[in-house]
């Protein structure tokens, strides 16, 4: 059942709003671009879409590196990226228990997940997009688009999209990770690769648990990841293969109503990768098969819980109601590849490709009624009787000029699926470098389907719909980047016009959940961010110090309703980091950050919205070096405050952590 809002800004009003921002963009690009002295701009080599480039082509993006990653007091990568500004991590449990993604007011489901380019998409639930199964030791990268486009990353990119490239077995190394600390937390991780006459291989593996910092809120997980690696004159090819489980209690984690509820998830992947150049040619693609199975329980079955008996299950005096009939099974299969060829023609570099991309799921709730199938993975006789297929075809084409001190790319997607039809999505960035800045600016066309969950899921209050539209928004871009003597900035000015925003949502005085398309909404905003290098620590410890912030809003509001993700996005956001030199081998690392979320949550009982209160998070990182070994001391939330990045799933509050690492090279 489709959802229009009945709270909108009039549309002269709106036509006012933009003609106000685009001015604003063009004064704060003017006047950064003619205020600087020097200009130093790091050229990372990304995955750039289709094709591999640099930093300095394509200033939205913005790249953190594995030194960086493994000074950071984090035990999953997906952390870390809660301490960029305009990125929302809205996490019901950290250190990889589940996280979702968002961009700038997007929303999870709008955030395209990738390793090393191959895309992370469960057609399930956007909620598995970070089922990712390496440790941290074993990223390079984290390259940060923060701009939707879908002629550069296909569908799902629609408000931008994350790639985290792997560390490849180029090399002789080894590593070994061992952490323990309170609520009975410990991980272990390790590692080995080894590289001879142009071929390479590597294994790692980690075991991370903890008892819970509150009821329901334990966890365990477990991984396996292997490389294969072959590089020559023409370039390299790898292939990545892993397994991941995880099983976590979900306090709150879906809804209020049934708190005591339980998660298990196995992926599997496997993924082949290539990049190869002759003279002005370029190949680069990918072929992947993503696996996920998900058990979740709305009734946590398990000793001290709920246990089977009959057709229903009890806990004590507690029975699940009669429409309880057992717990949701899911498996969601993916299978796709890209190719894409480019050539460089004096100033022009054309590049034309070729993506597919199959969807499968099977469930016992989710899709039309089909064959029935015994569930292999943790189930006490259950039954997949549900399955639902799609097929996503895309080509493109891109010219990419570079002339003088101008770079232009513009190109066009078309893009076809099997369940919602065809579509165009064009897009346009500009980059000039002046004497002493760069600025550039661009508009983009981005789409993302409907996941199974969106489309069928219809149990305990919750209830999706087959009539939703796909989603989409052009996302425009104005921004800068320079540099001042020891100083980086970056400032930029954002704007997406959303259509048929798909949300679930919760009317006043109602206790269902249902899946919705909004009417179209506006999104706005600035973010910067500041770092400063000193040659010489200052005060004789401070090394390095970073700041950064968000500040955006939306033409709509959650009035007369809850919006659970679409406008329950944050407002502000100021973040800070800085790296101390205490002694020769002494380094501390601290990041924090404050935000305001926009929109509300419903508290148990309760039929009107709570406002998301101020959010302040502050972690600590102690790191001692001798020779090949590294001691750590960390502490997470070290001010102990109330966290919550969604209604009514607690956060854990002051967390101490040690550990030990070694690595061999």
């Amino acid at each position: 059942m489709a959802f229009t809002s009945e709270v909108s800004v009039p549309v002269f009003l709106q036509k006012n709003m933009r003609r106000k921002l685009l001015t604003g963009l063009i004064i704060i690009c003017s006047v950064s671009a003619t205020a600087q002295d020097t200009l130093n701009i790091d050229t990372l080599m990304i995955f750039d879409g289709r094709t591999r480039g640099t930093l300095t082509q394509n200033t939205s993006i913005t790249c953190i590196d594995a030194k960086t990653l493994q000074k950071a007091p984090v035990h999953s990568v997906e952390d870390y990226l809660d301490y960029l500004p305009w990125l929302d991590l809205r996490s019901r449990g950290n250190m990889g228990v589940q996280g979702d993604l968002s961009i700038r007011g997007g929303n999870y489901e709008q955030t395209l997940i990738m390793l090393d380019g191959v895309p992370m998409t469960d057609a399930q639930t956007g909620h598995h997009n970070l089922n990712l199964m390496l440790p941290p030791e074993m990223y390079k990268t984290m390259e940060v688009r923060a701009n939707g486009a879908a002629r550069i990353y296909g569908p799902k990119a629609m408000s931008g999209s994350v790639n985290f490239t792997t560390q490849l077995p180029d090399k002789n190394s080894a590593f070994a990770s061992v952490f323990g600390g309170e609520h009975g937390f410990k991980r272990l991780a390790a590692g080995v690769s080894g590289y001879r006459k142009g071929w390479g291989a590597g294994i790692s593996g980690q075991t991370l648990s903890h008892n819970g910092f509150a009821t329901n809120t334990d966890m365990e997980q477990n991984s396996l990841f292997g490389q294969i690696y072959r590089k020559d004159k023409a370039g390299k090819i790898w292939m990545n293969a892993g397994i991941g489980n995880k099983r976590f209690g979900a306090q709150n984690f879906y809804s209020s109503r049934f708190p005591f509820q339980q998660e298990y998830t196995q992926t599997r992947l496997i993924t082949v990768n290539w990049e190869y150049y002759w003279g002005k040619w370029q190949w680069v693609g990918n072929s992947y098969y993503r696996y996920n199975h998900d058990r979740f329980e709305l009734y946590r079955e398990g000793d001290g819980w709920y246990q089977r008996s009959g057709k229903r299950y009890v806990r004590g005096t507690d029975t699940t109601p009669t429409w309880y009939a057992g717990h949701n099974y899911h498996q969601s299969i993916a299978r796709g590849g890209m190719n894409n060829i480019s050539r460089r023609f004096g100033v022009h570099t054309v590049s034309i490709g070729l993506e597919y991309r199959s969807e499968f799921v099977r469930s016992n709730v989710l899709g039309e009624p089909g064959d029935t199938l015994e569930v292999s993975f943790g189930s006490d006789g259950a039954k997949f009787t549900r399955s639902a297929r799609r097929e996503n075809w895309s080509a493109y084409l891109e010219d990419k000029i570079q002339w003088k001190n101008w770079v232009v790319s513009g190109g066009i997607l078309i893009n076809r699926n099997s369940a919602f039809g065809s579509g165009i999505f064009p897009g346009i960035e500009v980059v000039k470098t002046l004497k002493k800045a760069r600025v550039y600016a661009s508009a983009n066309k981005g789409f993302r389907l409907p996941t199974y969950t969106d489309l069928y899921y219809n149990i305990g209050g919750a209830k999706g719909s087959k009539l939703l539209k796909p989603e989409e928004a052009i996302s425009y871009e104005l921004g800068t980047r320079f540099s001042l003597k020891e100083s980086r900035f970056q400032f930029a000015a954002f704007a997406r016009d959303g259509k048929n925003l798909i949300d679930w949502v919760r009317f006043n005085g109602s206790n269902v959940d249902s899946a919705a398309n909004l009417t179209q909404v506006f999104y706005y905003g600035v973010d910067g961010y500041w770092e400063y290098l000193p040659k010489k620590p200052l005060v004789g410890v401070l090394q390095k110090i970073s700041a950064g912030f968000l500040m955006m809003n939306a033409d709509k509001k959650s009035e007369g309703f809850q919006s659970f993700y679409a406008l329950d996005f944050i407002g502000q956001k100021y973040t800070l980091q800085a790296e101390w030199k205490l002694h020769k081998n002494i380094n501390l690392n601290t990041m924090g950050y404050l935000q305001k979320r926009m929109g509300g949550y419903k508290l148990p009982g309760k039929t009107t919205e709570t406002a998301y209160p101020y959010a302040v998070a502050m972690d600590v990182r102690l790191t001692a070096t001798l020779k090949q070994l590294k001691l750590f001391a960390e502490a997470t939330n070290v001010f102990d405050s109330p966290m919550m990045d969604l209604g009514n799933v607690v956060l854990p509050g002051r967390w101490v952590k040690i550990g030990l690492s070694a690595l061999v090279q």
